[in-house]
């Protein structure tokens, strides 16, 4: 199983008895939102630090839209969710779990 599948699996147990919810899915997955957010600010302030203001506004929008769009994301998720978690055949993934000894469904 890859490092993808397995983070789906955990987010499948994760949120099989919570609302999934934008802001749900964006603090379960923190970390790349704030790494993204550091490297984004990084950016920006060293094209101002060099003095291109056009630069920063230009990696400001970049980013800007590459957070909507990951919002955007989320919102189809969640919406699609209640469907989702209705069509999952849950009995084969606690047992798919198990093999991949995956962790407690905890946010991370």
């Amino acid at each position: 199983m890859t490092r993808a599948q397995r983070r789906q699996l955990i987010a499948c147990l994760y949120f099989r008895d919570r609302t999934m919810s934008v802001v749900a899915l964006m603090l379960f997955n923190w970390r790349g939102f704030a790494i993204f957010l550091v490297l984004g600010g990084a950016t920006v302030a060293a094209a101002l630090l060099v003095g291109s203001h056009l630069m920063a506004w230009v990696f400001g929008a970049a980013y800007a839209g590459m957070i909507l769009r990951d919002i955007g994301h989320c919102v189809r998720v969640a919406r699609a969710w209640p469907l989702s978690k209705q069509l999952l055949d849950w009995p084969r993934i606690e047992e798919m779990a198990r093999e991949m000894d995956a962790p407690p469904a905890t946010a991370s």
